[in-house]
């Protein structure tokens, strides 16, 4: 797991369920049900003057990657993963209440799989330097169908797998 650190604002979760409505030609438009067809979740935030590690880890672990120079290595976007699946740089974003200790797991939010799309940077000789990303969630087919988007609550126990 990789520590974010200062978040700026708010952190918005996003849910939608997609579904089908379902008519039939003896009641005209009237709709009889939906058609659950998948469901979706996103996670917005901005990290407030976040450090090089954590950029390098958002950067070079999505859509970049990083290349040894010869005095240090560097990083960035470039088309090194075209084609290739997001979800193979997924990894488990948590969401803890600072209110609550941290061994107190109750109320955390567990996406397994979240792939972050980084959208800003804002750099500022007056204000700190922010990070606008938006974390999409991707089903996680090892844990159990009923949680295997996200979850609420302790997310470290036995029993969870499919």
């Amino acid at each position: 797991d990789v520590y974010l650190g200062l978040l700026e604002g708010d952190v918005e979760v996003s849910f939608e369920e997609a579904t089908l409505p379902l008519t039939a030609h003896q009641t005209g438009t009237t709709l009889l049900a939906d058609l659950r067809q998948g469901v979706n979740a996103t996670v917005a935030l901005t990290l407030k003057e976040s450090d090089n590690a954590i950029r390098q880890t958002l950067f070079a672990g999505t859509a970049g990657g990083s290349v040894v120079g010869t005095s240090s290595t560097v990083y960035g976007w470039g088309d090194k993963k075209q084609g290739l699946s997001s979800i193979i740089d997924a990894a488990r974003l948590i969401l803890h209440p600072v209110a609550l200790d941290d061994a107190d797991l109750s109320r955390d939010m567990c996406f397994w799989k979240a792939y972050p799309l980084i959208s800003s940077i804002v750099f500022s000789g007056e204000n700190p330097e922010v990070m606008a990303i938006e974390f999409k969630c991707y089903i996680d087919d090892r844990k159990a169908s009923g949680i295997n988007l996200f979850m609420f609550g302790d997310h470290t126990q036995t029993g969870l797998t499919a």
